[in-house]
């Protein structure tokens, strides 16, 4: 390849510094607990990583992400598998088999990342999702933007190394920039011949020409360093306009992966396109494609897992007629030692030896989900999770053990409430398969309608002191089980002010709160009492979290809003005058030195502290996401977050 730009090179000063609701409900936990407020966990969760540093001076911070989803994969030699994905960046020694896992709080801008590529130096480059790529030489990390950098755009798809130690960044929407150590240079559609400035993939042949896969209807654009050359349906035998991955092996074969016509292969002469209709290959949807050390091509599907084709037939792996751990297949690679890895959605990485399969975590835990909407703790210091997409996940002394429908009664994984009751039995509400209780060794569910439960939806669990579960459900009102028999309340039988219940909370004297989208009910065992905008000038009756104070003050979230009652009148703080931020007040949360937490769906968490506002978002925190999930704090005084990308402990250093 000619050493030369197509276009003038471009240099800038590099900067140092290290700067999604689909249910049917909304999610919203805030329990009382006398141990410490369990309910208040995830919100917790989320608000520790968005803590600016003057605050967090006092305090160490650690992210835990789900391993689920893994989208790109490389090798380091013989020795280390680096895996990428939601989980942020894991590390795995394949000698020893001991993993390692860098996280927002470890220096990543985001938890969210999309490829990686290892250079000549062994300098590791990551691109992150809508955060540009970052640089790790094993100490420090470097981060480069469209702002401070020659980097066409902040959303890279795909990175690769060429002869020359060049990097080469595909990206999503502003073309192909590529950075020698020194200067950068872009090839766009306006400055050169790529076909579409949404590129997909990148290969690299023997003869140092670059092949790019597009998107949107341009094919394949191939760069010599001087001349641009356009492969599409129109003028080839290419399968589609859209090509998601681009593999070359040894013998000059080009494998291309389509969005929606299968696997094209060109000899430098001829094409031949495989597809569900006159092959073997079972999805027509390929997003990898790689050739092995054998020669053999290896297709990852959207659907129907991996199919390899050895020159003559295709034979496919999936979850059922292997130990392949989810049927969509990301990324894939091959080790020194021969073995195929396969990145995954939801199911992390499998490994295959060509006997034997074996299952890697790109994560701290292996959830099929990355999203996280609730925390509870058990007496013996365990820490329950739950994942609405990935099921619960149970986390002790650094070990995570993930329960879905695979090996726990759920119809579903779509976890969104957990709760610990004083007899250590674990409660989980699930959105459409009711209630599950697990009691340490055995799992039973209670669904409608065989049992007196109301609903099989259900967003928020409580657990009072005599220890009644009590259930909040999406339509059908609130469901309480003393261990024997069912009640439910609804409008029809009680003053509920609506059967759309969001929270419940349990007071110090044992009086039930309700979050419904009619305004807050309080029931007394014996009576109940609305408070709605017509009797106490509440922002909204659209309440959708609630917690309690140890003082038994109660504040409620609405959107854009929060009030407060302190049991004889209501005030109320809003996103346009205070300090709190935009966005549902889906999470609250009060912690032992009485601050108050706010987590949202969209500006992260605020906290009031003696009347203090302060934010934490992604900007200018640890924080993984805006949109936190839940608030927590666990009895040592650690506090608990979770977000849609996973979750956060925040631990008090002594002696700051």
């Amino acid at each position: 390849m000619n050493d030369r730009f197509s276009v003038a090179a471009s240099s800038a000063p590099l900067d140092n510094e290290m700067s999604c609701c689909s249910r049917g409900w909304i999610r919203t936990k805030l329990h009382w607990r006398p141990a410490g407020l369990s309910v208040s966990l995830l919100a917790a969760l989320a608000l520790l990583l968005a803590m600016p540093m003057p605050l967090a001076a006092g305090w160490s911070w650690v992210n835990y992400t789900s391993g689920g989803d893994v989208s790109d994969i490389a090798f380091e030699g013989d020795r280390y598998a680096w895996l990428v994905g939601t989980g942020g960046v894991a590390r795995f020694d394949i000698k020893t088999g001991d993993s390692r896992v860098w996280t927002k709080a470890d220096g990543l801008p985001s938890n969210s990342v999309r490829c990686v590529a290892v250079d000549l130096d062994g300098t590791k480059w990551f691109a992150v999702s809508q955060k540009g790529v970052v640089a790790f030489d094993g100490k420090a990390w470097k981060r480069y933007t469209s702002k401070d950098s020659g980097l066409c755009s902040d959303s890279v798809l795909s990175i690769k190394i060429d002869g020359k130690g060049r990097k080469w960044f595909a990206t999503n929407g502003g073309g192909v920039s590529v950075f020698d150590g020194k200067s950068w240079a872009t090839f766009n559609t306006n400055n050169s011949g790529l076909a579409h400035d949404r590129v997909s993939s990148i290969a690299l042949d023997k003869a140092g020409r670059l092949w790019f896969g597009t998107y949107r209807g341009a094919g394949v654009s191939v760069f010599d360093g001087e001349e641009w050359v356009a492969l599409s349906p129109d003028n080839s035998g290419l399968c589609d306009y859209c090509i998601y991955s681009i593999s070359i092996d040894r013998r000059g074969l080009r494998w291309f992966g389509s969005c929606t016509a299968g696997v094209s292969m060109f000899d430098g002469k001829s094409w031949r396109t495989f597809n569900t209709m006159n092959s073997g290959l079972p999805d027509d949807c390929v997003r990898k494609v790689f050739v092995d050390a054998k020669g053999r091509a290896w297709a990852g599907t959207a659907k129907c897992g991996v199919s390899v084709f050895d020159g003559k037939s295709w034979r496919t792996y999936d979850t059922k007629n292997s130990g392949l751990a989810s049927d969509s297949v990301r990324a894939i690679a091959q080790d020194g030692m021969g073995r195929m890895w396969f990145g995954t959605q939801r199911g992390g990485v499998s490994v295959f030896d060509g006997k034997s399969w074996t299952t890697k975590c790109a994560g701290h835990f292996n959830a099929p989900a990355a999203r996280l909407d609730d925390v509870a703790f058990d007496a013996r210091g365990g820490v329950w999770f739950a994942s609405y997409g990935g099921g619960v996940t149970f986390f002790k002394d650094e070990s995570w053990k993930t329960y879905t429908h695979r090996n726990a009664p759920f119809c579903n994984d779509w976890v969104g409430s957990v709760a610990v009751g004083p007899d250590g039995v674990v409660w989980v509400g699930t959105g459409g398969s009711g209630v599950c209780a697990f009691d340490g060794r055995t799992w039973k569910a209670y669904r409608p309608p065989e049992t007196g439960f109301a609903h099989d939806d259900v967003p928020d669990i409580a657990i009072d002191r005599r220890g009644y579960r009590w259930f909040a459900t999406g339509h059908h009102g609130v469901s309480v089980f003393d261990g024997a028999k069912w009640i439910a309340y609804d409008t029809t039988n009680s003053g509920i002010a609506n059967r759309d219940v969001r929270a419940v909370a349990i007071g110090p004297a044992g009086r039930v709160w309700l979050a419904t989208l009619g305004g807050v009910s309080v029931f007394d065992g014996t009576h109940w009492k609305t408070h709605c905008s017509r009797n106490c000038a509440l922002p909204s009756n659209r309440c959708f979290s609630i917690a309690i104070a140890s003082d038994a003050s109660v504040w409620v979230g609405h959107k854009d809003a929060a009030s407060h009652f302190d049991g004889k009148r209501w005030s109320h703080i809003t996103a346009d005058k205070d300090g709190l931020a935009s966005g549902i007040v889906q999470a609250i949360a009060v912690d032992q030195k009485g601050c108050v937490w706010f987590g949202t769906s969209l500006g992260g968490v605020s906290v009031l502290d003696a009347g203090k506002w302060t934010r934490y978002n992604v900007d200018n925190s640890a924080l993984p996401d805006n949109d936190v999930t839940g608030i927590g704090i666990a009895p040592d005084g650690r506090v608990f977050l979770t977000t849609a990308q996973g979750a956060c402990v925040l631990r008090e250093v002594s002696g700051q």
